[in-house]
C-alpha cells in the first residue's frame, strides 16, 4: 500500500510538470504504475564500471566472459549497445555469464513534455534485465525532466530501476545549481524519486590535502550520499540504497592509481554503507581529456618509424588484474553487508606512536595502536546491524601507501567475536597476526578492510 502511494505522489508530480500536455495519456500511466507487481530490488551487491566494452554483438560473449571472470556482479550499459537489437543481444549474453544488466534506453527523455519518451528499448525483457541507464551528472534544473522521464519508463517497464548518476561535492556552483551539496542531493530525492543513489567522486591522492578532490572530500561526498540514503526510502519503502563511482586509471591531471588506492575508494565506500561500486572506468575511450592512461583494457597499437602501424588491438590490461584482486574480497564482504544497516562511522583516526582511544561508548572499537612500527598509523572504521541482527564492524587502513599492523582492544567481548573469512566467506574465530607481540595483532594490506561480526 505504502508503494502504490508513493508512486501515486509520482505520477501526481508528473502532472503538475505536464498536465497541460500530457493529461490524455495521464490515466494508462496510472494504471501501469499501480499495476505494477513489484519494483526493482537489489539482490547482490553491484561492483560495475563507467564504459562497457565498445564491440561488435558477435565479441560480446567473450568480452563479459572476461568481466564475469573479475568478480564484477553488474554490467552499466550506454556505449557497446544502442539499438533494441544490440541491447537484447547485450542482455541474453549478460545474462549468459551471470551478470545483471542496466543498459541504455536507446533514445528517451524527449517528447512534450520532455521526458515523456521512454525510449526504443524498454520494452525488452530478459532475466538479466534490472533497469536502465537514464542520466550521468544532471544539474538540479534537470530534476523535473527527470522524474518525467523515469514515469514513462515505468510505465514502459513497470518495477525497472532507473539509474541516474550524481554529480560529485567538488562540481562547480553553476553546475549544482543548488546552495549546497546536501541541498542538491536531497531534491533530486524529492524530485526525482529515484530508486538508488549514486555519485562519481574521484580523489586525489595529495598529502596534506583537505579540499573536496582530496581523499577527506571523497569521505565526506560518501557521507553526504549515506545521510540522504538513511533518511530515504525507495518505491519498495525499504531504504535508499547507494553506491558511487571511483577512479581507477590515469586522466585529467590524475596520476595512475595504485591498487592500494583502488583498494582504499572501495572499501571506505563499504564501510560508509554503499551497496555499490563502479569503476572509472572499463574499456578506453576516445575523448582526448581521457585518451591517456590506460583502462581496464588497454588499446595497444604497434609502433615504427612512421609512428602508429597497423590495427588496435584491446588486451586486459594491470588495472583490470587489480580490480579482480580487489573485487574478489569486495565481493565477499559486500554480500556479507547487503542489506545491514550503517549505524556509525568513526574516524579516520590517526597517530605517531601514541594509542588512539575512541571515546564514544557506542563504538564497537575501544582503541587502535600502531604496534610501534612505522612513523605513524591512521584508520576508520564503520559499524552495521545485519539483516539477522548481530552487529558488525568493518575496519580500514586508512594509509592507501602503506601497510599497517594495529593493535586493537574491543568493547565487545573478543570471545563472541568472528571474522569474515575474505575468500571462502566464512565466519571463522578471530587470529592473531602476531602472536609474539602483546595484545591482539591486526594486519593490513594498503586502503584494505577486515569485517568483523559480534555473536550473541
Amino acid at each position: 500500500y505504502q508503494r502504490r502511494v508513493r508512486d501515486l505522489e509520482r505520477t501526481f508530480m508528473v502532472f503538475r510538470h505536464a498536465s497541460q500536455h500530457w493529461s490524455s495519456n495521464l490515466v494508462p500511466v496510472l494504471v501501469l504504475l499501480l499495476g505494477s507487481a513489484s519494483s526493482w530490488e537489489q539482490d547482490r551487491f553491484v561492483i560495475s564500471f563507467w564504459v562497457d566494452p565498445i564491440v561488435d554483438p558477435s565479441e560480446f560473449d567473450s568480452r563479459y566472459a572476461e568481466i564475469a571472470a573479475a568478480n564484477f556482479t553488474v554490467l552499466l550499459g550506454g556505449f557497446g549497445a544502442k539499438t533494441p537489437a544490440a541491447v537484447q543481444a547485450q542482455l541474453n549474453a549478460a545474462h549468459r555469464h551471470g551478470l545483471a544488466a542496466i543498459p541504455s534506453t536507446c533514445g528517451g527523455g524527449g517528447g512534450n513534455p520532455r521526458g515523456s519518451e521512454a525510449g526504443a528499448c524498454t520494452n525488452l525483457t530478459s532475466e538479466s534485465l534490472w533497469g536502465f541507464q537514464l542520466k550521468d551528472e544532471p544539474a538540479v534544473q534537470d530534476f523535473a525532466q527527470l522524474a518525467t522521464w523515469s514515469a514513462a519508463v515505468e510505465a514502459a517497464s513497470p518495477g525497472a530501476l532507473r539509474f541516474i548518476n550524481l554529480l560529485p561535492n567538488y562540481a562547480k556552483p553553476t553546475q549544482l545549481n543548488a546552495t549546497s551539496y546536501d541541498g542538491y542531493v536531497d531534491e533530486f530525492v524529492r524530485v526525482a524519486q529515484p530508486d538508488v543513489l549514486c555519485m562519481d567522486a574521484y580523489p586525489f591522492f595529495r598529502p596534506g590535502d583537505t579540499t573536496n578532490t582530496s581523499k577527506a572530500g571523497y569521505l565526506r561526498n560518501l557521507q553526504s550520499l549515506r545521510r540522504a540514503s538513511l533518511a530515504s526510502t525507495s518505491r519498495t519503502g525499504k531504504q535508499l540504497p547507494f553506491w558511487n563511482f571511483f577512479n581507477a586509471f590515469a586522466f585529467g591531471g590524475h596520476r595512475d592509481p595504485t591498487e592500494g588506492e583502488i583498494r582504499w575508494q572501495a572499501f571506505s565506500s563499504l564501510a560508509h554503507g554503499a551497496t555499490g561500486v563502479l569503476y572509472f572506468m572499463y574499456w578506453p575511450a576516445r575523448a582526448s581529456s581521457l585518451a591517456v592512461g590506460a583502462a581496464m583494457v588497454a588499446p595497444q597499437q604497434a609502433w615504427g618509424a612512421a609512428g602508429n602501424k597497423g590495427e588496435v588491438v584491446y588486451r586486459l590490461g594491470p588495472h583490470y588484474y587489480q580490480a579482480k584482486r580487489v573485487n574478489a574480497v569486495l565481493r565477499v564482504l559486500g554480500e556479507a553487508l547487503l542489506g545491514a544497516t550503517s549505524t556509525a562511522v568513526y574516524g579516520p583516526y590517526n597517530s605517531i606512536g601514541a594509542t588512539v582511544v575512541i571515546t564514544d561508548p557506542d563504538s564497537a572499537v575501544l582503541s587502535v595502536n600502531g604496534t610501534g612500527l612505522g612513523t605513524g598509523f591512521s584508520f576508520f572504521h564503520g559499524e552495521f546491524v545485519l539483516r539477522d541482527g548481530r552487529r558488525a564492524v568493518l575496519v580500514v587502513n586508512h594509509d592507501s601507501e602503506y601497510g599497517l599492523w594495529a593493535t586493537m582492544t574491543w568493547r565487545w567481548g573478543v570471545d563472541r567475536m568472528v571474522e569474515v573469512d575474505q575468500s571462502t566467506a566464512e565466519e571463522l574465530a578471530l587470529i592473531d597476526d602476531s602472536p609474539f607481540a602483546p595484545g591482539l595483532q591486526l594486519s593490513f594490506q594498503p586502503g584494505a578492510a577486515r569485517l568483523f561480526i559480534l555473536n550473541g
